[in-house]
Formats: structure tokens, sequence, C-alpha cells
């Protein structure tokens, strides 16, 4: 059996570790120095942005009743001036006729009613039913329900386009009425009975201008947009 000779072999000597050198430690600032530096300032939040003011600024009442004196005198002058020409005097008559039609167009659609009074006590019902409803709802939204209106405009009436009249229940309720006051008289003109149609058309005309004449959009108090920027 042979046996190897290990004595010769030199034994693996462990490699020395270099010696770390110690960090040299960081001159501290002092504490003057570390109270000057100023603080970083705190990022501020963006603005959000402001909302359109719904509020009413209402007019110098004062300052209001002067200017319509004001325009009152100019209208008496202007009425006085066209009255002294001729020509106004056949203008003026004929404005006259045409009061005349048209008056004698709507007593022609009054007395189909008058000739029948079953007729006038059914539109006062109509009337007075819708009044109570629209009463109903302006009391349920009042106690927070969210009701549909009564009354609407017609997609294309521009007149009533601002929110405050969907929003603003005292605009609200003025529109509705008014709605409803328009509806109920074209309606008695097309329910009325004995009356022609050429009639009832130029009835139904009249009564629609004459609708629009009164609108509450307007007149300066009953006009939330005009409010806003008087």
């Amino acid at each position: 059996m042979n046996l190897k000779d290990t004595t010769g072999e030199k034994e693996a000597v462990p490699a020395k570790e270099k010696p770390r050198k110690p960090k040299k430690p960081r001159p501290k600032k002092p504490a003057a120095a570390q109270a000057a530096a100023p603080e970083p300032a705190p990022k501020k939040a963006a603005a959000a942005p402001e909302a359109p003011s719904r509020d009413y600024v209402m007019p110098d009442v004062a300052r209001l009743a002067i200017n319509l004196v004001h325009a009152a005198n100019l209208g008496q002058k202007a009425a006085r001036l066209l009255m002294q020409n001729d020509d106004s005097k056949s203008g003026a008559n004929q404005a006259f006729h045409d009061l005349q039609r048209v008056g004698k167009t709507l007593m022609d659609v009054a007395a189909s009613y008058m000739r029948n009074p079953a007729k006038i006590v059914e539109a006062q019902t109509a009337l007075w039913e819708s009044y109570l409803g629209l009463a109903g709802n302006m009391t349920r939204r009042l106690l927070g329900e969210d009701v549909p209106p009564v009354a609407t405009p017609s997609r294309s009436d521009k007149r009533f386009r601002d929110p405050d009249w969907q929003e603003n229940i005292v605009f609200d309720l003025m529109k509705q009425s008014y709605l409803l006051a328009g509806k109920w008289l074209t309606d008695r003109i097309r329910s009325a009975d004995d009356v022609d149609q050429h009639t009832r058309e130029k009835a139904d005309f009249y009564v629609r201008q004459m609708a629009n004449a009164v609108s509450p959009s307007n007149f300066l108090f009953t006009n939330p947009e005009i409010l806003r920027t008087t």
C-alpha cells in the first residue's frame, strides 16, 4: 500500500486583510449657520375657480323713478309732434281700427262661451285645477322633494334659458304661472264652439302676441338675468 508523503506540501496561508482606513468625520455646520438656512416655503394649494355670482343687485329706486318720469315726458313730446303731422293722423286712425278688429275677434270667441254657461264653468275649473297643481308642486319642492315642473317652455323659447328660471323657486313660480295662463287662453280659443276657423286663427294670433308682451322676462323686477346685471 503506497502512502503519499504529504509532509512536503505547503499549507495554504490565508491572505491577510488590508487594514481599512477610518472614515474622517464630516465637519458639522455651526448652529448659527443651521438656524440661518431658510426653510422651504410650503406649497400653496391651487385656488379653486370662483363660482359665478348669483347675487341680485337691486336698482336705485329713486334714480329709476326719475328715469321713468323723464321717459314719460319724452313720450308726450313725441306724441304731440306726431299729432301735429297730418300723416300721423291717418296712422293713428289705422291703429284705432286695428284695435277695433282685435277686440271684435276676441269678443266673438267670448260670445261662444256666454251662450254656453257649462263651457264657462269647465274653463274656470280647468284654470283652478292647473294652479292648484302648481301650488302643490311648489309646496313639495319647499319640503325638499325633487319634483318635475307642471309647465315647461318649448325648446324654441329662449326667454327662460337663464338657470335661475329653474333653480330659483320664486322665478320658477312666476315662469310656470305665466305658462299655465298662456296655455289656458289658447286652449279656450281652440275649444270655442260656433267660431269659424279664420276667426279662431286670428284670435289665437292676437292672444299669443299679448301673452308675449306681458312675459315676466320683459320686466326689470321679474327677470333674474337683468337683476344681476343692473
